[in-house]
């Protein structure tokens, strides 16, 4: 399959793309290109916040396209330009308007999505997401959209991988540091 992965080069990134060369598939990454990009991957540089970075894989009809992305513009952007047999956009269950219920469905309620085309603090990342969700929701193209939990563990530079069994092991106490 011939796949686009809209970034490919952060945590979640990498694991997807090594996954999908390890099944032998043609992979392209468009990213800003600020940690390394896997051996094997056609990878091509552009900021997605730049006008016309999209031009150099427009002209290419995908097997998938793969979007992780968190600013609603740049989905809004990829959706209107790309073409491919299925899209692939990773969310998050930030998306859903109560943090407090496990397990949820996709029925659950979701926040309001962002009306702007980028989020201005990080209290707007679900709703970022909500609408991200939406604009793939908006074409024809067959879609699968995906809410991870918490993504941790190699490659992972945020601290939570280390945090939380070091929380679990101090009885749960809450930590005055995040790493």
């Amino acid at each position: 399959m011939n796949i686009l992965i809209l970034g490919g080069n952060g945590q979640l990134g990498r694991r997807l793309v090594g996954a999908l060369l390890a099944a032998d598939h043609d992979v392209t990454c468009l990213a800003r290109g600020t940690e390394p990009i896997p051996a094997g991957v056609n990878f091509i540089r552009a900021d997605r916040d730049v006008p016309g970075s999209l031009e150099p894989v427009a002209g290419t009809y995908w097997d998938v396209i793969v979007d992780v992305a968190t600013q609603p513009g740049r989905v809004h952007r990829a959706v209107a330009e790309l073409q491919s047999r299925h899209w692939i956009y990773i969310s998050s269950v930030s998306a859903y308007l109560r943090g407090d219920v496990l397990e949820q469905d996709e029925d659950a309620d979701l926040y309001e999505p962002l009306s702007a085309d980028t989020i201005t603090d990080i209290s707007e990342y679900g709703s970022a997401k909500v609408a991200c969700e939406n604009a793939v929701r908006s074409t024809s193209v067959n879609a699968t959209i995906i809410r991870p939990g918490l993504i941790a563990g190699a490659g992972d530079d945020t601290g939570r991988s280390g945090y939380y069994p070091w929380r679990f092991a101090q009885g749960g106490e809450k930590c005055s540091r995040a790493r």
